[in-house]
């Protein structure tokens, strides 16, 4: 509604600021909303629309290309628009000379701010941009956008069962929910099956478990073997930490609900190649008296509760919150 209203009024603040997990929408919203100001559908050969990945061009020199083409007049659009994805990779010498411009853009000049990690960005940064918080998707939102795809790509078995799971193992990404499908397809046109069964499924996706996937089984299974120095390391060999905050989110609630339901299956208790992975790690300690493993889900599960909190309001940094 605030983007819209921005579209409505033509009132567009010199800087915008994205901010929200990964894969959460933050550029397609960015690339959307600058779209929609140039009223075309998509910005293909719009030379009124610079995009930059701060990830790979982080230093002085490209923050010197974006000021020289911040002062250009837009050829055809109401605005030109500069993207800058990944902001918080910036060096703090190419920070302090975009203050200015974005204090005092040239008349027609926008900039706009995408960060998954903005308590890294300096106040003076954040101070000068209109802030927008990007949720994650919820599962109800990835089930409609898996839909979406199957209708498109005519594929009349992704529902029931087959949807669920791929919803389950879609770690809260609409990017991830499209590898998965797509890990899927690629798996049943290989093994010339029509129609997958849950063995396919678990098949497909488990070929497609990332580093980060089997680190967030580790350290989980670490905490509850009380080898703290291994869950640490592996912590610290996490690439992408919100990702792997919300891995451990989902197993932690996995073994609470596998124990409380004592093995029972329920549509909400999902069996995924990294639920069945930590569960085996955590049968390895042997027979624990069942009252006390109980609790010890429960003190888990409560800082884990705590942990995601934090990491959706970005108050404290990924790593340090796995590291707690």
């Amino acid at each position: 509604h605030r983007l819209n209203g921005i579209i409505k009024t033509g009132r567009v603040p010199n800087a915008i600021l994205f901010c929200g997990p990964s894969s959460a929408g933050k550029t397609t919203l960015a690339r959307a909303f600058v779209a929609d100001i140039f009223g075309v559908k998509n910005l293909t050969g719009q030379s009124d629309f610079h995009e930059m990945n701060a990830a790979e061009q982080r230093g002085i020199d490209d923050a010197r290309a974006l000021v020289q083409q911040s002062r250009l007049k837009p050829r055809t659009a109401p605005f030109r628009f500069i993207l800058i994805d990944e902001a918080h990779g910036l060096t703090p010498a190419a920070l302090n000379l975009l203050l200015k411009p974005i204090e005092q853009p040239a008349p027609q000049t926008r900039f706009i701010f995408g960060s998954m990690e903005p308590e890294k960005l300096p106040a003076a940064i954040k101070n000068r941009c209109s802030v927008f918080h990007v949720e994650p998707p919820t599962q109800e939102g990835i089930t409609k956008y898996l839909k979406r795809i199957a209708k498109r790509e005519e594929l009349n078995w992704v529902q029931g069962e087959v949807l669920e799971t791929l919803v389950q193992n879609a770690n809260g990404e609409f990017r991830t929910a499209a590898h998965t499908i797509e890990a899927l397809v690629q798996y049943m046109t290989g093994a010339g099956v029509k129609k997958p069964s849950a063995k396919d499924v678990d098949e497909a996706l488990a070929s497609v478990e990332s580093v980060d996937d089997a680190l967030a089984v580790r350290i989980v299974a670490a905490i509850y073997q009380g080898k703290f120095k291994t869950a640490h390391r592996a912590s610290l060999d996490v690439r992408d930490g919100f990702r792997t905050i919300n891995a451990v989110f989902r197993l932690s609630q996995f073994l609470l609900h596998e124990h409380v339901l004592g093995g029972e299956r329920n549509r909400n208790v999902w069996w995924s190649q990294q639920n069945k992975d930590v569960k085996n790690a955590v049968e390895k300690l042997g027979r624990v008296n069942p009252k006390r493993l109980l609790e010890a889900h429960a003190i888990v599960q409560t800082h884990m509760v705590s942990m995601r909190h934090q990491a959706g309001a970005f108050s404290v940094s990924e790593q340090s919150l796995l590291s707690n």
